[in-house]
């Protein structure tokens, strides 16, 4: 009886190492320049994975949310797409409520839109001459003009249907980019105006918290559940993925990856939940056949 303890032990163990092998954290970026999304290493920032986006990227307002192993993207509000996240197959779309969208989050079971201008037309391409043209500072987009105060919201949708649940006006601007924490409930919205991260609450939209991120023009911001960490896009001078510390915005490490755009992580539990890879598979079955064996030998001499 000890020797099958054991057994079980050393396969609890090896499984649990593999679970947490794999539960490194998965993070997605939109190339703008090139038209695609890729899937990067977290820890290095090569790219593993990419593919085309379903329709053009432009004007600095693409974006992406990532969790339970379900892939969103949108542009500028021209709708929301889900894809497959290895293949960027089509899987579902719907119409966005706003075409002023610039940041999207996904919990598992609701899709957040971030509104950065409620009641313009198309902020976007508005141009100079409108009440609210969203600022770039890279000039990809020919709208770096500097923007009027305006009022955002953000938009909470049913991520099958695209039905709107609820709308939660905010008490600050944000223009940059949106991602929901999973374990903490709550969402992270950048303002690249005022060079802000706010951490607000999913349901009423009140403001947590908020620090300085390490470098303005923040448009990306994808939430790892799987690493308890925060990664920021930089679009400006430095190009950088930042990831950062939540609570405090304290550097952990970055990764030299440009531009940065949309930005996705494991935003939610179930999408850090452990897949087992071959080799652990492998190792799965052949202790699990040594239990099995054993027992069913001991079952053999005790009859």
């Amino acid at each position: 009886m000890k020797k099958l303890w054991s057994l079980c032990f050393v396969l609890l163990v090896s499984l649990a190492f593999v679970a947490q092998a794999s539960a490194a954290g998965r993070l997605f970026h939109t190339n703008e320049p090139n038209g695609t999304i890729e899937e990067l290493n977290p820890d290095t920032g090569a790219v593993v994975n990419s593919f085309p986006a379903p329709i053009p990227i432009g004007d600095g307002c693409s974006a992406l949310a990532f969790a339970n192993n379900r892939l969103f993207f949108q542009n500028c509000g021209s709708g929301i797409y889900e894809l497959n996240p290895s293949t960027g197959a089509v899987v579902n779309s719907f119409p966005s409520p706003s075409l002023n969208i610039d940041g999207l989050g996904f919990s598992g079971t609701e899709l957040y839109l971030q509104e950065y201008a409620v009641g313009v037309a198309d902020a976007a391409k508005s141009g100079s001459a409108a009440p609210y043209a969203r600022p770039v500072a890279d000039g990809i987009s020919p709208n770096v003009v500097q923007p009027l105060p305006v009022s955002s919201a953000v938009h909470v949708l049913n991520p099958d249907t695209g039905a709107t649940i609820r709308t939660l006006t905010l008490s600050v601007p944000v223009v940059g980019g949106l991602s929901y924490a999973g374990g903490r409930n709550t969402l992270f919205a950048t303002d690249v105006n005022s060079n802000t991260v706010y951490e607000l609450n999913p349901t009423t939209g009140a403001v947590i918290h908020s620090f300085t991120p390490p470098v303005p023009d923040v448009y990306g911001v994808g939430y790892s559940f799987g690493r308890k960490t925060l990664f920021l896009g930089d679009v400006g001078g430095l190009g950088t993925i930042f990831e950062v510390n939540p609570d405090t915005g304290a550097v952990i490490h970055t990764l030299p990856v440009v531009p940065n755009w949309g930005l996705a992580a494991d935003e939610n539990g179930a999408a850090a939940v452990p897949a087992i890879n071959e080799w652990g598979m492998a190792l799965f079955t052949a202790l699990a056949g040594l239990v099995a064996f054993y027992y069913l030998r001991r079952r053999k001499r005790a009859a």
